[in-house]
């Protein structure tokens, strides 16, 4: 039996200063490394710019590390260890009231979900608190006003069963390499984040293996499924080459003095053309780093199986969720048009 895990210290930050508003986080792990992250919002306030803080602070935490969270609002505390709770479990509703920011405190709910937590509101002086208010002031006078809100909604057509979204990458090419997805079962909500790397692969063996991974989690063959990837070779790899190649004997024809020219990546190519004809695909690009927030978690768990790689780490997650990370939307009409 492994023994326990001590938990990480995450602190929280927030800073109203409208029409800008800007959170921050910081997260500090047993050997004293940082992670730090922030954003803004547009005319938000403390209290929900807090919400935001958390919820992405939680999110981007390794899956399964205790988390000790921190913040200067005792409100806060108790929407978390208390209040949210019974509102999720009454349909989410309160006695009296409409829930305030309801579509941030479900964020926070959903990500809270099978996490170890640990939650306390105290004096600023002396603890990680300042530094990150600081943080978080600066990410206000950051902000646009005229920006995007944050975690904005996903849509999709009526008929997709699943949407996911793909990422992968190495630090330098070739290099220690990582990949992760998130996939959402639309009805249920239920969500599958993973991930993985290799100590030396290259920028695109990442991308294909993220989607590979992917699909291969589907069991059930014909399930319309809409992929989100910020990789063009990717989607033009199932898309456009891929067919071309097979026509060819897998190979890319040959070039003006005669000689054969190979498929890079030949061993995953073949293993997506069998794997993409078990179901209806459906490819969407999307930019990366835009704030499309299942391309920021995917990033997310790229980057954290990268990590583990370089320390010598197993990169290898799997978490299941039981609710979105984040709004998900189907809209009423559209058909599905696989790739």
């Amino acid at each position: 039996m492994s023994p326990p895990q001590s938990p990480h210290t995450i602190y929280l930050g927030a800073a109203a200063r409208p029409p800008k508003g800007g959170w921050a986080w910081r997260r500090v792990d047993l050997d004293g490394v940082r992670t730090e992250g922030s954003g803004g919002e547009p005319e938000g306030s403390v209290y929900r710019l807090r919400l935001l803080a958390a919820s992405d602070a939680i999110h981007q935490a390794p899956p399964g590390v205790p988390l000790d969270i921190h913040t200067g609002d005792p409100t806060l505390v108790q929407l978390a260890s208390q209040w949210m709770h019974r509102w999720e479990q009454d349909g989410w509703k309160k006695k009296s009231g409409a829930i305030q920011d309801l579509d941030a405190v479900r964020r926070l709910a959903a990500v809270c979900k099978g996490r170890e937590l640990s939650w306390s509101a105290g004096n600023t002086e002396g603890t990680g608190l300042k530094e990150v208010g600081a943080n978080a002031r600066a990410a206000a006078e950051a902000c646009d006003p005229a920006g995007p809100k944050w975690m904005p909604t996903v849509e999709l057509p009526g008929d997709v069963e699943l949407v996911g979204w793909t990422d992968g990458g190495c630090r330098k090419n070739p290099g220690p390499g990582g990949w992760g997805f998130v996939l959402i079962h639309v009805k249920s909500g239920v969500t599958l984040l993973k991930r993985g790397g290799e100590a030396n692969s290259t920028n695109n063996r990442m991308e294909l293996s993220a989607l590979l991974e992917l699909l291969a989690t589907i069991s059930r063959p014909g399930v319309a499924v809409e992929v989100r990837a910020d990789s063009k070779y990717v989607i033009q790899t199932a898309t456009e080459w891929m067919p071309n190649w097979k026509r060819k004997g897998w190979t890319r024809g040959k070039d003006e003095q005669g000689r054969v020219q190979e498929v890079a990546n030949l061993d995953l190519v073949k293993a997506l053309d069998e794997a993409i004809i078990k179901h209806k695909v459906r490819f969407v690009w999307t930019k990366g780093h835009s704030g499309d927030p299942g391309n920021e978690l995917a990033d997310a768990l790229c980057n954290h199986a990268m990590d583990d790689v370089q320390r010598g780490a197993d990169p290898a997650s799997s978490e299941r969720r039981e609710s979105t990370p984040f709004p998900v939307f189907v809209k009423p009409t559209g058909k599905h048009k696989s790739a």
